[in-house]
């Protein structure tokens, strides 16, 4: 059997995620209140996890030698992880089913679920996303029968 084919090919992403592993585990710990490897490599896991099932979109590279795109995910792993939301307090299918996966909200909708709580999100989501009045459909209105 030869080199090439004992070698093990990784796809681009998880090339990329194996090449800056170190540098995210620094990021992760840069960022949490008390060092803890076994943390922080349970919140890489997650960050690799979710870095992968999500669509790729083009970041910066982020100043500590992370791909953006990664480190996109790990900033919402780490925002989850350092102030979560009680279960009692977010209903992510409902939310999910009304305002589609969180990674694709702005940023400041989690800071909102996270201080104010879903209903403070949904009503501030409304607002945001509410169509113009110009952009509302009406229906014309029915014509009136003439009285005999």
């Amino acid at each position: 059997m030869t080199a090439s084919a004992r070698t093990r090919r990784y796809s681009q992403p998880e090339q990329e995620f194996i090449d800056c592993q170190d540098a995210l585990l620094g990021y992760i710990t840069n960022r949490l209140p008390v060092t803890d490897w076994h943390k922080a490599e349970d919140l890489a896991q997650q960050t690799w996890t979710r870095a992968l099932s999500q669509p790729r979109r083009s970041h910066a590279l982020d100043t500590d030698g992370v791909p953006g795109w990664i480190a996109y995910q790990a900033r919402i792993v780490l925002r989850r992880h350092l102030s979560p939301v009680p279960a009692g307090d977010a209903n992510w299918w409902y939310l999910t089913q009304i305002l589609g996966h969180s990674s694709e909200w702005p940023e400041h909708w989690h800071c909102v679920l996270v201080e104010e709580g879903q209903a403070a999100l949904l009503r501030l989501a409304a607002r945001e996303i509410a169509p113009t009045p110009a952009a509302v459909f009406r229906r014309p209105a029915a014509p009136v029968a003439a009285a005999a």
